[in-house]
């Protein structure tokens, strides 16, 4: 049987610097007061995404999103003295990202394929 954890998904809007390295600090043991968590059981999705408004002819009104992955963060565990993850990306992938453009970023970890969870998500702007 594998263990799961069930959290309440938080949202966390962030900005970070057009062309510099960034990074964010994730508490798990926050997330999960309760619970003794090893980070090292689980796999880790950290990714960026776009979303592009288009009018639809069926839905002239509301139009639809367009939505496709951006870039991946690099994800590093720790475990002394907490757990914690940290989100990162590189100076080059910020320095990708269009300043006018509002990104989406989420966290997800899972056991296995099938006990995916979102943690985190939230806006992504570089300034």
């Amino acid at each position: 049987m594998t263990a799961y954890i069930n959290t309440s998904v938080c949202q966390t809007d962030v900005t970070a610097s057009h062309g510099d390295y960034f990074a964010m600090r994730i508490d798990l043991e926050q997330a999960c007061p309760d619970i003794t968590i090893d980070p090292t059981k689980y796999s880790y999705d950290a990714s960026l995404w776009d979303t592009t408004r288009a009018i639809s002819e069926e839905n002239p009104e509301g139009g639809i999103v367009l939505v496709h992955q951006v870039d991946n963060f690099d994800v590093e565990i720790l475990t002394n003295p907490k757990a914690e993850l940290i989100l990162s990306l590189t100076a080059s992938q910020t320095g990708a990202l269009k300043p006018e453009v509002e990104y989406h970023w989420r966290l997800r970890w899972f056991t296995d394929p099938e006990g995916i969870t979102s943690l985190s998500h939230g806006t992504f702007k570089v300034t």
